[in-house]
């Protein structure tokens, strides 16, 4: 890694992901960019006007989990 390249930082990835309109949930975070704190990041980034959507998920074991998506225009 080049320390002269500035790396972005966790909400910046998130954030990224969300606007190229692809849904995020809290595994996919760990297992891609080792984000652990997906719900912290996306209260932070609604809190900056970001109009995101959540879905509650059951698993097959019987857990739940959150899917986030970027809300956009045109979208039913």
């Amino acid at each position: 890694m080049n320390p002269n390249i500035e790396q972005p930082t966790q909400l910046q990835i998130i954030k990224a992901h969300l606007q190229r309109g692809l849904p995020i949930t809290s595994w996919q975070a760990i297992q891609d960019w080792h984000i652990t704190r997906l719900g912290a990041h996306i209260c932070e980034l609604k809190k900056q006007g970001m109009d995101i959507k959540s879905q509650r998920i059951k698993n097959p074991k019987g857990g739940t989990y959150s899917k986030y998506w970027l809300e956009t225009e045109g979208v039913a």
